[in-house]
């Protein structure tokens, strides 16, 4: 079952976006900067704690349902996502966009996700990180950090 709310969509006007997606990205989370400091835990979907698949799901209401069970893994997740890519129920875009997921990995094995967010000139990351918690950083600073962008989604289902 998908959610009533809309996901985002990356060819919507990017002018005024942060009200615009904080409008759709969540309804319980409607502006994910708010959880920047929470720590990070394994399996964590919130409100304490997050892992980086927990912080998407309590971000992105659109999601289908059975995306928020703590026993999916965030591999197993990429996985239907770049498969799905496929039959278009995720599209994958060409630059960052606003509530889009952004899916990092090392070497060819991809592992982590973290939350398009717009914020003056540009856009970050916002995802959760083991030792550092929710963190928002640049996609160039996460690279420096090891963690190459895969690609960047936005769900069409």
């Amino acid at each position: 079952m998908i959610h009533s709310h809309p996901a985002p969509s990356c060819s919507e006007k990017q002018d005024g976006q942060t009200a615009q997606v904080t409008a759709q990205v969540g309804a319980s989370v409607r502006d994910p900067s708010i959880l920047i400091g929470k720590p990070y835990r394994v399996g964590a979907r919130g409100p304490d704690a997050y892992d980086c698949w927990g912080l998407i799901v309590a971000c992105c209401p659109w999601l289908p349902d059975d995306w928020a069970d703590e026993g999916l893994a965030v591999r197993r997740v990429i996985r239907i996502i770049e498969e799905q890519e496929t039959d278009s129920r995720w599209r994958r875009e060409d630059k960052p966009c606003a509530g889009g997921i952004a899916i990092f990995g090392t070497g060819a094995r991809a592992s982590h996700t973290g939350l398009v967010w717009p914020v003056s000139g540009g856009f970050r990351v916002i995802h959760s990180f083991p030792g550092a918690g929710v963190v928002s950083h640049q996609i160039p600073m996460m690279e420096r950090m090891g963690l190459r962008l895969k690609g960047i989604y936005t769900w069409h289902g």
